[in-house]
């Protein structure tokens, strides 16, 4: 019985943080060289990463504006390739094809009813993770005057995009600015009824009884 309560309790705490939304801000400048700051935060959870050329770049996870974790993403790419394969060699084991992927399968994905379904669904999903507020600011000049004038053209039909060219040589000094939300439940529901379409599942039968 203690068993089930358990299990019960971890379904509804997984349920409860899936329809907890996601909040992810992008912060830009782009002056000498190009930084700026990644945040994804539900409730009061915040994690983000900190980039910089001239620096270091870091991941930083707060939690009510507390730092809990903060970690240099700089590491040596040759040591982590080498630790990779050695755990690779010991404890994955995947199951094995029994043939290739090949043009039968292309034939089998190539399904009018299955397609329609996959684009409905990816259009959604890029509609519900759009962002709700999309700015650049600043002033931007190229050292040919023929692209800033192309420049000057362009912005006022990009909503959002607020750029002064300046025609006096190269110059950067812009600012950007993404703001958006994104539900997990929302994209589960989407995930799981493209699965569970008739024709989706006729398709994914098909390439499972091949492999």
């Amino acid at each position: 019985m203690v068993v089930l309560w358990v299990i019960l309790g971890a379904i509804c705490l997984v349920l409860l943080v899936m329809m907890m939304p996601i909040s992810y801000e992008v912060f830009g400048r782009w002056e000498q060289t190009f930084g700026g700051e990644v945040s994804l935060q539900t409730g009061p959870l915040r994690a983000f990463v900190v980039f910089d050329q001239e620096k270091e770049k870091e991941f930083i996870v707060s939690v009510f504006g507390i730092v809990m974790k903060k970690t240099s993403l700089k590491g040596d790419k040759e040591d982590n390739k080498g630790k990779d394969k050695t755990r690779s060699k010991g404890k994955r084991k995947k199951r094995e094809r029994k043939r290739p992927f090949g043009i039968s399968d292309l034939a089998v994905l190539n399904d009018k009813g299955f397609l329609a379904e996959l684009f409905k669904t990816v259009k959604l999903i890029i509609c519900r993770i759009l962002p709700r507020k999309c700015e650049v600011k600043g002033t931007l000049g190229f050292d040919d005057p023929y692209y800033t004038g192309l420049l000057a053209a362009v912005r006022a039909a990009i909503p959002g995009i607020r750029i002064t060219p300046d025609f006096t040589g190269e110059v950067r000094d812009l600012r950007m600015y993404v703001l958006g939300r994104i539900r997990p439940i929302v994209l589960f529901f989407y995930i799981l009824r493209f699965i569970v379409s008739k024709r989706v599942r006729t398709v994914l039968w098909k390439l499972w009884r091949t492999s």
